[in-house]
C-alpha cells in the first residue's frame, strides 16, 4: 500500500515537471487503463505463494497508482485551467 501511494504520488510530481498537458481523449484512455491494471492487481490470485507473483502483483498496483496519479493530476490541471480568460479579453473592462 506504501508503494502504491508513493507511485501516486511521483504520477501527480511527473505531471507538474511536463510543459503540456496531454489531450484530454489521452487523459481518458490511461485512466481507464490504469483502472484495468488495478483491478487485475487486485484480484490475481498468488497459487503457489511464490515471492515473484506477490512482486509482480506490487508492480502492477505501483504502475497503475502512478498512471492513476498523472491522470487524476492532468484532469484537475485541466479544469483548473479551463477557466482562464481568454487572452483577447485581458485588460478590457
Amino acid at each position: 500500500m506504501r508503494a502504491a501511494c508513493l507511485a501516486f504520488t511521483a504520477g501527480a510530481w511527473w505531471l507538474q515537471q511536463r510543459a503540456l498537458l496531454m489531450p484530454e481523449a489521452a487523459v481518458l484512455l490511461l485512466g481507464a487503463s490504469a483502472l484495468c491494471l488495478a483491478v487485475a492487481a487486485s484480484r490475481w490470485r498468488l497459487g503457489d505463494g511464490s515471492s515473484m507473483r506477490s512482486i509482480a502483483r506490487g508492480a502492477m498496483a505501483a504502475c497503475a497508482a502512478f498512471a492513476i496519479g498523472f491522470a487524476w493530476a492532468s484532469w484537475r490541471a485541466d479544469h483548473r485551467l479551463a477557466d482562464a480568460l481568454p487572452h483577447d479579453l485581458e485588460g478590457k473592462d
